[in-house]
């Protein structure tokens, strides 16, 4: 046990030795840089290489203020001597400074990298150019909020880095440069151009020399990688002296002891060949668990490898979720605007609608006392005229004019009084409907003299607004006088039934028992299969010899309508026209 104890301390000591010659290599090689630069005492361009390459080296050990200092002193330096290669490397970085800070990073390291990149485009150092347009797009590349846009940035600034490394022949970069184009174009989605680049890497890596397979600035730093080596070797030789020296005085204590160990050999020889079968079996179970950590590593790795990437999706998620949430919250406010707006406007639209109702029946009414001294006047114009007389055919058309503003009034205020009349159901005579509707198309009856059939079934009663329905079969027989044909006597049939519906002829015995059909049909002029869908539009006139004012269709659809009520029609042209009307009977 004394013996194990000793050997312990042996390796603790070499350990130790070892270690701290690391640590005093790694801090060597900033304090030969400070050195170098107190050595240089003017201020040229040999001081300024060395003190970027000192901040670089602080920035490599995040010590970023002290990086900064020494860049930010080179670039003043830089700008005294006009020395361009100078103030790019200073300003590259102050860059990759302010990139550490998150504060910064957008705008101020982003501003030196684009600075850094002007400055050495005024140089003829296409490898310093090169170096700038990596540096931008590694910025971009960089950035933890990656998308489309930098990374097309990214893609173009990386282009350019590859033809500046062509250009210097420098074979290294120009393959580092193939394969992070290859990337970039990985992450726009572009595998042909991805694959594309990334054999061109590889077949100009297996083209390249064991000189060119890295940076230039890589040698200089392989150079102080061999010194400290070199270094590493003396201190391990001394080291080892050391433990020749203790090995010495163990063989010493070995030999002192080497007759009790004589005593014993049997009983170890013994327990020799029970520890090498003990040995081969945990040499046995040292390769099978070799084999199941090299298993578990590869799992452990692919498992490191999901989990960086579900947490990058966990990421792009989340942003897409506040996203989709502000993009809700925006909607939801501009529906709400819409809705209010909405809201106002059928307000304004049911006060206009109101105010154009009273316009109407005021009109209707205030007109209807001028319209009558005007035929009053006409009349006896036409009376106090002699015959043959151009006064007689003046006074003639102004007396055409005024029924027909009187009818276009009357059409008017039945639109009113549809509107605003509260409705008021009765038992509806037929026969006291159509007397009354004669009466008032007593002057147009006359002038055609119809021939008006009316049927009426007798089982047939309807519980409804018998004015307004009074207004609507109006329209439908002065319709059928208006499109009359010339010099043909009109034929106007109007049947009333039950459970009759024409354009259909089987209908459900259920439905039937719930409908009143009404069908008025004329040999008139007809209408063409073009304006069948816009007769029931306001002041719609099929033809200018429409002797009509297009508002009596208008007035028979929307007071059906508000009576829960439809109507269809089925026409041909100079032959017949049919209105079917369907009302409800349980209106």
């Amino acid at each position: 046990m004394n013996y194990f104890k000793i050997l312990v301390c042996f390796f603790v000591l070499i350990i130790t030795q070892i270690f701290t010659h690391l640590l005093y290599a790694q801090c060597f090689k900033i304090d030969s840089l400070q050195r170098q630069l107190f050595i240089i005492a003017r201020q040229d361009t040999q001081w300024i290489k060395t003190a970027n390459t000192l901040a670089r080296e602080h920035l490599q050990n995040q010590q970023e203020s002290k990086a900064y200092w020494y860049a930010q002193q080179t670039y003043q330096i830089s700008i005294s001597l006009k020395y361009p290669p100078g103030q790019a490397e200073a300003l590259l970085i102050q860059a990759d400074v302010f990139f550490k800070d998150e504060t910064r990073r957008d705008k101020d390291a982003k501003e030196l990298y684009i600075k850094a990149l002007e400055a050495s485009k005024t140089t003829n150092d296409k490898m310093l150019i090169a170096k700038a347009h990596k540096a931008l797009g590694d910025y971009y590349y960089r950035l933890y909020y990656q998308n489309e846009e930098y990374y097309k940035l990214t893609l173009e600034h990386y282009l350019l880095y590859v033809e500046y490394t062509k250009a210097t022949g420098n074979k290294g970069q120009t393959a580092k440069a193939y394969y992070l184009i290859g990337t970039i174009y990985d992450h726009l989605g572009n595998e042909k151009e991805s694959i594309k680049y990334f054999l061109d890497a590889v077949k100009l890596r297996s083209e390249m020399d064991t000189k060119e397979l890295d940076d230039p600035h890589l040698f200089a730093q392989a150079q102080r990688s061999y010194q400290l080596q070199m270094d590493n070797q003396k201190n391990f030789l001394y080291g080892l002296g050391g433990g020749a020296v203790l090995l010495f005085v163990i063989l010493v204590l070995l030999t002192l002891n080497i007759q009790n160990r004589r005593k014993n050999t049997k009983k170890l020889e013994a327990q020799n060949k029970e520890i090498e079968e003990k040995n081969h079996n945990i040499e046995a179970q040292n390769k099978e668990l070799q084999n199941q950590k090299e298993e578990i590593t590869q799992q452990y790795a692919q498992l490191n490898l999901q989990t960086q990437q579900l947490e990058k999706a966990q990421i792009f998620i989340s942003k897409a979720n506040t996203q989709l949430q502000q993009m809700n919250d925006h909607l939801e406010e501009i529906v709400k605007e819409r809705t209010a707006e909405i809201y106002q406007k059928n307000d304004e639209l049911t006060k206009i609608n109101e105010d154009l109702d009273m316009l109407i029946y005021r009109a209707s009414h205030d007109f209807k006392g001028p319209i009558a001294t005007i035929l009053g006047l006409s009349n006896l114009g036409t009376m106090l005229s002699e015959p043959g007389s151009s006064g007689l055919e003046f006074f003639e058309q102004i007396d055409y004019t005024a029924h027909k503003m009187d009818r276009m009034l009357d059409k008017l205020h039945q639109i009113s009084y549809i509107r605003g009349k509260q409705i008021e159901k009765s038992w509806v005579n037929f026969e006291h409907i159509f007397g009354e509707i004669k009466i008032n198309l007593k002057n147009m009856i006359d002038q055609s003299n119809p021939n008006i059939t009316l049927n009426i079934d007798d089982n047939t009663s309807l519980y409804f607004d018998e004015e307004t329905l009074t207004i609507i079969l109006q329209n439908l027989v002065e319709n059928a006088l208006h499109f009359r044909k010339e010099d043909v006597t009109p034929h106007i049939q109007i049947n009333v039934q039950k459970n009759t519906h024409y354009p259909l002829e089987h209908q459900d015995s259920e439905q039937q028992q719930n409908w009143l059909y009404i069908l008025i049909e004329d040999n008139g002029v007809g209408i063409s299969p073009e304006h069948l869908p816009k007769i029931y539009d306001m002041f719609f006139r099929g033809s200018e010899l429409s002797k009509g004012n297009g508002l009596g269709l208008y007035v028979v659809k929307d007071a059906l309508e508000r009576l829960n009520s439809s109507i269809e029609v089925e026409s041909k042209s100079n032959d017949f026209t049919k209105f079917h009307i369907k009302i409800p009977l349980a209106f």
